[in-house]
């Protein structure tokens, strides 16, 4: 059982005590409570196209050899949100306060008891896309929102997601460019039938910035789309 230190804050302590298998039950049990659902965010989508229709595009990309579908990006999108989070997007990151009587797993109550007398604490406050990070992370570094700090940023730019796809460890001015960033560029070849081919994929500016592989630089791109319509399929609009 561990203390704060001026490398981590209480809520990241209490975090770091509890194990990954742990934190991901808890996060599980969120999501159940507060009936998370996934869904596409309407404005990371280029206005030109129905993000409805960006399931049904077929495809002659690939990353490592695979064939990128339309379904591909539909579910590379979607945010795992509250609904009251997607009707109106909150100010600041969620917060779970726990207490020493929150009803929580067993095995987690116990660790938050122990926790709050050894720091003389009644409760602690913990953003919740912060317990998804610890759910895939061994341990959790100091995360701050000061500038030059590490943060725990979302892909989508959506606060309220709690997406594991979505939530990633980088700087603070890695994230806050994010917010600006256009997303991924496909090129969609259309002609006489309504359903679109993509034919070329472009990873944003922060997947390109690996110098790696598409796999990864689609992995690390803001979870955003623009199209750009050719009625030729050979056509190369961009580069």
């Amino acid at each position: 059982m561990a203390s704060p230190t001026s490398e981590t804050s209480l809520p990241i302590t209490f975090l770091n005590d509890i194990s990954n298998t742990q934190a991901a039950t808890l996060s599980n049990k969120i999501l159940d409570r507060h009936h998370y659902e996934e869904k596409i965010i309407r404005e990371h989508v280029d206005e030109e196209i129905r993000w409805e229709k960006i399931k049904s595009f077929t495809s002659v990309a690939s990353k490592h050899g695979i064939i990128v579908l339309g379904s591909f990006f539909a579910e590379w999108m979607s945010c795992e949100i509250r609904k009251k989070h997607l009707d109106k997007a909150p100010c600041q990151h969620p917060v779970l306060n726990f207490k020493q009587n929150s009803l929580l797993i067993p095995s987690i109550t116990k660790k938050l008891i122990e926790f709050c007398d050894l720091n003389s604490a009644e409760e602690v406050g913990v953003q919740i896309h912060h317990i998804t990070l610890r759910s895939k992370m061994p341990s959790l570094p100091l995360l701050s929102c000061e500038k030059g700090a590490r943060e725990g940023s979302h892909l989508c730019s959506t606060l309220g997601c709690v997406s594991k796809q979505h939530i990633i460890i980088e700087s603070e001015e890695d994230n806050q460019s994010r917010q600006t960033c256009f997303g991924v560029l496909l090129q969609v070849h259309q002609s006489g039938s309504d359903i679109g081919c993509i034919v070329k994929i472009k990873p944003c500016f922060h997947g390109r910035k690996l110098n790696t592989n598409l796999h990864d630089q689609v992995k690390y791109s803001c979870r955003k789309i623009q199209v750009v319509i050719s009625e030729q399929e050979h056509e190369e609009l961009y580069k």
